[in-house]
């Protein structure tokens, strides 16, 4: 059916068919990894952007959580609220009606259901105190990772008229630019 000639024909590839089938490949690797390390990169600095993002979001729902129960059931021998602008620290004073039992209570030094919570900025970072039992013993936590974000300013202003408090906190991921947290909350409690 097929001659000889017919039968006999080229199998394989030469050398040179090899190599550029080999660069072309070896370019279109690398344009892919290219691609992938930037992809890769890009995804790295929008999750850091997003940790310190969910951290300050943190901040303003600690503080907003601590502003709503200021003054509750404080006699007025004490400032529910204070700003001392000098050293930059909030101080806010409550009963936690959260708490068990607690709701009908009055602020004592030395109950249970009284608390002290001091918001105070500490050069780059924010410091929660918290004093519960308003003793004198707190309890301190920083809330930001200070390998990650810097604050730049800490500022309260307090409207006791309208039972309003002004926060503004200023912020940078490091090496970025400063933005700013901007919120105002209601104390219904404070009086």
């Amino acid at each position: 059916m097929f001659s000889d000639k017919e039968k006999i024909g080229r199998f394989g590839f030469t050398l040179l068919e090899l190599l550029v089938a080999f660069v072309a490949g070896l370019v279109i690797l690398g344009a892919a990894g290219i691609f992938l390390v930037r992809v890769y990169s890009h995804f790295i600095d929008e999750s850091k952007k997003l940790i310190v993002e969910t951290s300050v979001l943190k901040l303003s729902s600690l503080i907003t959580s601590d502003l709503l129960k200021a003054g509750y059931n404080v006699p007025k021998g004490y400032n529910a609220l204070d700003w001392n602008g000098d050293d930059k620290t909030l101080t806010i004073r409550y009963v936690d009606y959260t708490k068990f039992g607690c709701s009908a209570r009055e602020f004592k030094l030395g109950d249970s259901c009284s608390y002290v919570v001091e918001y105070r900025f500490t050069g780059n970072n924010i410091l929660r105190r918290v004093d519960e039992s308003a003793d004198g013993d707190f309890e301190d936590s920083v809330l930001f990772d200070d390998k990650k974000v810097e604050i730049t300013d800490f500022n309260v202003v307090l409207y006791p008229s309208k039972q309003n408090v002004f926060i503004k906190v200023s912020y940078r991921m490091l090496g970025g630019k400063v933005k700013t947290l901007e919120f105002l909350t209601n104390c219904p409690n404070w009086n």
